[in-house]
């Protein structure tokens, strides 16, 4: 039963994922586009989770999804890029054809490898004791704690760079507005 639910969840994961990943490029709207990439995102977490892989399951989760998707929302909105694809994401039929191909290529080779390997599963799981999630906490809130604050520190004064930097206007700009006469 527990076999059968977790093939349901991943073919239901790998198909939101292929549909995600189709709605990101034909999205001709930077928020729509990101808020696709975070399904994508949220998505092969899930199917890390099935894997058994919790640290990458969740470190998924963080990085990408938490932190990845909100700084691409912040750039969106900061630069003002809210429709920046309209009419320049269009994809001519050759190219498409080509993107076609390399796709079937990347999936036979990948189909052929997985079918291969299918037939020494199932593999016996190793403990997870010592590489648990519980043990990664544990170390970080423990001995880790030091490096762990520093990387907060390093990854806010990143942010608040990032938000100066998108927020300053080029010197271009100030110059053009000096030179045009008033009327």
């Amino acid at each position: 039963m527990v076999h059968g639910l977790t093939q349901l969840v991943f073919w239901l994961t790998t198909a939101l994922i292929a549909g995600a990943g189709l709605y990101l490029l034909r999205a001709t709207n930077l928020v729509r586009a990101t808020v696709a990439l975070s399904l994508i995102f949220a998505s092969t977490a899930i199917l890390f989770l099935l894997l058994g892989a919790q640290f990458v399951g969740f470190a998924q989760v963080l990085v990408y999804v938490g932190a990845v998707t909100i700084l691409m929302l912040f750039a969106i909105v900061l630069t003002g890029g809210f429709d920046a694809l309209d009419g320049q994401a269009r994809v001519s039929t050759r190219e498409l054809i080509k993107g076609f191909a390399v796709t079937a290529i990347v999936f036979v080779v990948l189909a052929s490898s997985i079918l291969g390997m299918s037939k020494n599963l199932p593999l016996p799981l190793p403990k997870a004791e010592s590489g648990s999630v519980k043990s990664l906490g544990d170390f970080l809130a423990s001995r880790g704690l030091i490096a762990l604050e520093a990387l907060g520190i390093l990854l806010t004064a990143a942010t608040v760079a990032a938000a100066t930097i998108a927020t300053s206007q080029p010197p271009e700009a100030d110059e053009q507005t000096k030179e045009e006469p008033h009327a």
